[in-house]
């Protein structure tokens, strides 16, 4: 296998309790010569900002679980397939979020 790319985005930034709150989306790829395409593992998770440390993932059951695709490109295709596929991601995971986020739906420790 070999890193084709990753693509990342904050879907959403919020302040709670004094801290920084920022849903992450993300997608890396890895092109599988043997298989004849990309593997991309998608994931997405809150993170309680640290400006002087490690930041700390936070759990929310309403995210869509992490989960890994394959599709069959070309090596000089991998690049595109990789957004598209990522912007499916996104689309996902902004549908996931709860239209009155609050309070009760903000992540946890």
């Amino acid at each position: 296998m070999k890193r084709t790319g990753s693509v990342s985005e904050i879907v959403e930034s919020r302040e709670v309790g004094g801290s920084t709150l920022q849903l992450h989306a993300s997608a890396e790829a890895d092109y599988v010569e043997s298989r004849g395409g990309i593997e991309v593992t998608l994931t997405a998770k809150w993170l309680r900002v640290n400006q002087r440390g490690r930041d700390q993932e936070l759990k929310a059951s309403w995210l869509p679980a992490g989960e890994k695709v394959f599709e069959t490109v070309d090596r000089h295709e991998a690049g595109d397939a990789l957004h598209a596929i990522f912007k499916s991601w996104l689309r996902r995971v902004r549908e996931a979020i709860p239209s009155t986020l609050d309070g009760r739906d903000l992540p946890r420790s």
